[in-house]
């Protein structure tokens, strides 16, 4: 009875002890916890723009991959948008053109009106000094006529006085021409009664003859001087004229002076209103700057149309599976708010460890993950990280134990460990699931 009893209690304290056995084992090698689940990227996909859901081309717990389009805002007003802003960008562009042919223009207007009104400047001081040359020869001519005059006047007056002179002697020789026929005939008469001699008659006759030749000699002179003051008198009125003619001419040269100053005074005026031109250019350029600046502003607005636009379609961020959808088309989506769940098909494990296990957990080290779920599917992960705090620390109220009122109990730390036997999310599980995991440390 006592041998009866006495097998099974070995047999029981067999198994304890192989089971503690290969527990220690176990414990030497491994590192286990059963607080491990399945972890996988979970986004809301949000609207980024207000607008109505147009169209849902998904419907829950579908498979969709990367890039794949999963719903649409109603695009119309944003395309009106969009269009507007492209012609903007049009017109901007339009405006640029112009303001940039509009500075060539200028610049090439402006350099050749100051070329122009340069060789106006000079042309007209050229001319200026030409006229001056003129006048100033023309008052010398009118000078000099005008000296002429006055000699030939001069000698106007000589002649008179020379003429003046030979009337006088005219005068004197009329009057001894008649003195001596007077004498002659008295001579003929007393040689007639014999009183005078034939010599003394001659000799009066001989007196007679000379004093009617001087005197035909002086009315010759006194003609020849009638005649040169005649000559000199026209002389003097033509010098006269021709001295007025010179004045005038020298009047005309001095206004065309005059006129040609003027003429210079207004290209020197257009020359520096030419020489304004890199003011004006400056300006052109300064409109060429805003209307880019607007160019550029409007495209801005042109990319920011297109990329709202572009925010009416919802894409996938990865592959994955559509959780919920807590809206429906027609309904109005403020912007950031969430049109559908999306769910990654990458999954990794996150296991938490008691801080007592930490001190042999390593970067690197292999573990096996066993799925509640799927106890028969073997898995192999790898630790990728540890966690910089633990668990309660990063909660919403993380615990104060410096306030008096505490119980010490052992804190868990989240480890995070990459799949490398399955990457992706076996058939029929879920993130969340429950798992155990075993760390191999030696």
């Amino acid at each position: 009875m006592k041998r009866a009893k006495a097998v099974p209690l070995a047999l029981l304290l067999l198994a304890a002890s192989a089971w503690g056995i290969r527990a220690y084992q176990h414990s030497r090698f491994y590192v286990f916890t059963d607080d491990a689940a399945l972890e996988s990227q979970v986004v809301s996909v949000a609207a980024r723009v207000a607008g109505q859901l147009w169209r849902v081309h998904v419907q829950e717990h579908q498979q969709v991959n990367r890039g794949q389009l999963l719903a649409e805002l109603d695009p119309l007003d944003f395309r009106t948008r969009r269009d507007a802003a492209r012609a903007r960008v049009q017109q901007w562009q339009e405006t640029v053109a112009q303001a940039r042919a509009q500075v060539v223009w200028t610049e090439r207007q402006t350099e050749a009106l100051r070329r122009e009104a340069a060789a106006h400047v000079q042309t007209a001081a050229a001319r200026v000094e030409e006229a001056r040359r003129g006048a100033q020869a023309a008052r010398h001519r009118w000078a000099e006529q005008q000296t002429a005059v006055a000699r030939s006047g001069l000698q106007v007056q000589v002649s008179q006085r020379n003429r003046l002179g030979a009337r006088q002697q005219l005068g004197a020789a009329a009057a001894e021409r008649g003195r001596a026929v007077a004498d002659w005939r008295r001579a003929e008469r007393l040689y007639a009664t014999e009183a005078i001699s034939r010599q003394q008659l001659e000799h009066a006759r001989a007196e007679a003859d000379s004093a009617r030749e001087l005197e035909g000699a002086a009315r010759q002179r006194v003609e020849a001087l009638r005649l040169q003051t005649q000559v000199e008198s026209a002389a003097r009125t033509g010098g006269q004229q021709e001295a007025s003619g010179q004045e005038e001419l020298a009047a005309q040269a001095d206004q065309t002076v005059a006129r040609l100053g003027s003429e210079w005074s207004e290209a020197v005026a257009q020359l520096e209103k030419a020489e304004t031109g890199p003011t004006q250019v400056a300006v052109a350029r300064r409109g060429l700057k805003i209307s880019q600046a607007q160019l550029e502003g409007a495209r801005q607005a042109l990319a920011l149309a297109e990329r709202e636009l572009s925010y009416t379609r919802l894409l996938a961020p990865w592959d994955g599976v559509v959780g919920r959808r807590p809206v429906e088309e027609g309904a109005y989506l403020q912007a950031g708010q969430p049109a559908l769940q999306l769910v990654s098909s990458r999954v990794w494990v996150v296991a938490n460890f008691k801080e007592t296990q930490l001190a042999r957990l390593r970067v690197g080290q292999t573990a096996r993950v066993t799925l509640d779920a799927r106890p028969d599917l073997a898995l192999t992960g790898r630790v990728v990280s540890l966690q910089p705090g633990t668990g309660s620390r990063f909660s919403l109220l993380p615990p104060e134990n410096a306030s008096g009122n505490w119980v010490k109990i052992v804190q868990r730390l989240p480890v995070k460990l990459a799949l490398e036997s399955s990457p992706e999310l076996p058939s029929g599980l879920a993130a969340g699931m429950s798992a155990s995991v075993d760390v191999r440390v030696r």
